[in-house]
C-alpha cells in the first residue's frame, strides 16, 4: 500500500531530503575488507587493549568471525556498485549515499537496487533518487518479501523486518503508515 511505502521512504530519507553525500563505494569497501589481515590485527589489538589480555583468545575468534561475516555480506555490495556504475555509465565513486553504503530515497544497498530497482516513471532508467522509481522499487521489494493484500499485522512486521532488522524501525513505519491515508 502507498501509505506503507510512503512511511518507509519518509523514515529512510525524509522522502529524499537526506539521501547521504558519502561515496558508497568507500563505505562498502571498508566493511568488505574487515577480514584483511592488517585490519583484523588492528581490531584485535584495539579490543584487547580495551578488554585486557585475558580475553585475547576469545576476542581473536569473535573478531575473526565478525570480519568473515562483514566480508561475505559487503563484498557482494562492492561488486554490485561496480555493476550499477557500468549499467548507468557513471563513475562508481560518484554514487552518493549514507555512511552505511545505502543510497537513494529508499536507501537500498547496491544488491537491492539490482534485484528490486524498478522504472516507476517510464523513462527507461532506474534512479533511486527519482520519487516514482524509489516508490515503485520499495513496493517491489515489499511484495517480493511477502507483502500482499490482506496479510495480518505479524506478517506485515516480518516483511518490514526484511527491509530493516530493527523493531523500533518496524514500529515507526507501521505507526506512521497508520497516520497516512491509504491509497
Amino acid at each position: 500500500p502507498g501509505n506503507v511505502v510512503a512511511a518507509i521512504l519518509h523514515v529512510e530519507s525524509r522522502c529524499g531530503r537526506n539521501t547521504g553525500s558519502e561515496p558508497i563505494l568507500w563505505r562498502l569497501a571498508r566493511l568488505a575488507m574487515s577480514a584483511e589481515p592488517s585490519n583484523l590485527r588492528r581490531n584485535v589489538l584495539r579490543h584487547t587493549f580495551l578488554q585486557g589480555p585475558s580475553v585475547a583468545t576469545d576476542l581473536q575468534r569473535a573478531t575473526e568471525d565478525r570480519a568473515r561475516y562483514l566480508e561475505s555480506t559487503f563484498y557482494p555490495e562492492v561488486r554490485a556498485t561496480f555493476e550499477i556504475a557500468e549499467r548507468l555509465h557513471i563513475d562508481p565513486l560518484s554514487i552518493p549515499g549514507s555512511t552505511s553504503g545505502a543510497f537513494g530515497i529508499p536507501q537500498f544497498l547496491p544488491t537491492g537496487y539490482l534485484r528490486f530497482g524498478t522504472d516507476g516513471n517510464g523513462d527507461g532508467q532506474v534512479s533511486l533518487y527519482d520519487p516514482a522509481d524509489a516508490a515503485a522499487s520499495c513496493a517491489r521489494y515489499l511484495q517480493a518479501h511477502g507483502w500482499a493484500a490482506g496479510i495480518d499485522h505479524e506478517q506485515r512486521r516480518r516483511v518490514i523486518w526484511a527491509y530493516n532488522h530493527s523493531t523500533p524501525y518496524i514500529d515507526t513505519v507501521l505507526a506512521l503508515a497508520n497516520l497516512l491515508p491509504r491509497y
